[in-house]
């Protein structure tokens, strides 16, 4: 589930164990803060699944700072029976690839002004 955010707020994308909408639970420290990841790309894609991956600087919210963790997050046939597994990736790619404000190569609080409040 992907929670929006804003101007002095992260959007923040969740994981649940079932269905979130239908009382899934949420698993603890798995979110990801979008404003500390650097990249999402599509990843591995076969006809019973499509991936894509981000790259972040935390892993969870109570572990410390781990450079360059990779999560792959997949879209699978059983989950989407009906739907184009290409095209549901490539929307969320676009979506969380719009979220994206870390700059590696020029941290602090001038750069993320900058970036973010274009």
């Amino acid at each position: 589930m992907l929670e929006s955010g804003n101007g002095v707020r992260s959007a923040v994308l969740r994981y649940f164990r079932d269905e979130a909408l239908h009382g899934g639970t949420e698993h603890t420290n798995k979110a990801l803060i979008m404003w500390d990841a650097e990249e999402v790309s599509v990843a591995e894609t076969s006809d019973n699944r499509a991936c894509f991956e981000i790259i972040h600087h935390y892993r969870g919210r109570v572990d410390s700072w781990e450079s360059n963790t990779t999560y792959t997050l997949c879209a699978t046939r059983e989950e989407y029976p009906e739907d184009s597994l290409p095209e549901l990736r490539d929307q969320w790619v676009s979506t969380l690839q719009n979220l994206l404000v870390w700059q590696p190569d020029a941290v602090g609080p001038a750069s993320f002004m900058t970036r973010f409040f274009r």
